[in-house]
């Protein structure tokens, strides 16, 4: 199971080029407009992403997907690091996290709501429970999730 917006049907495509340069996929979200799109790819490393490694699989990645023509209009490519706040497109992902701060908008409303901050309890086959504030818990079902990221608290020092 895994949260890809991917309309074109390009992870299979991208996943061996990204592995090829020495990375992870961590996710893909392709956005169709009306006359363009737009396909974010995101990458991940043992030692990270540099701005140079994004814009190796940059050049990587426009190649085959010239050659491989299955976006039939104009498009943009990115390429980035999953960042702190990082996106969620996978169980395995959320399961990595349990325990952590994270966001999560439904695509449809669930008890009421579409938006929940809290911390991540557990991750199940079909669902997520999310603890929020004032110690209410919630399940979530994975159909209803539209996305999930992280959600880090960062503290600065003078």
């Amino acid at each position: 199971m895994n949260l890809y917006r991917d309309p074109f049907g390009l992870a299979p495509i991208i996943e061996p080029v990204v592995s090829g340069l020495g990375f992870q996929l961590w996710g893909l979200d392709c956005q169709t407009g009306s006359h363009t799109a737009q396909v974010r790819v995101y990458i991940d490393g043992e030692k990270g992403v540099t701005l140079d490694d994004c814009s190796q699989v940059s050049t990587q990645l426009s190649a085959v997907l010239d050659v491989e023509d299955m976006i039939h209009t104009p498009y943009t490519l990115e390429i980035s690091s999953p960042g702190i706040n990082r996106l969620l497109f996978s169980v395995a992902q959320m399961r990595d996290v349990v325990g952590s701060k994270v966001k999560i908008k439904t695509s449809w409303p669930v008890e009421g709501r579409r938006n929940f901050r809290g911390f991540l309890e557990s991750v199940e086959e079909e669902s997520v429970s999310i603890r929020i504030q004032g110690d209410a818990s919630y399940k979530v079902p994975l159909n209803a999730v539209r996305n999930m990221k992280l959600d880090a608290d960062i503290e600065f020092c003078d």
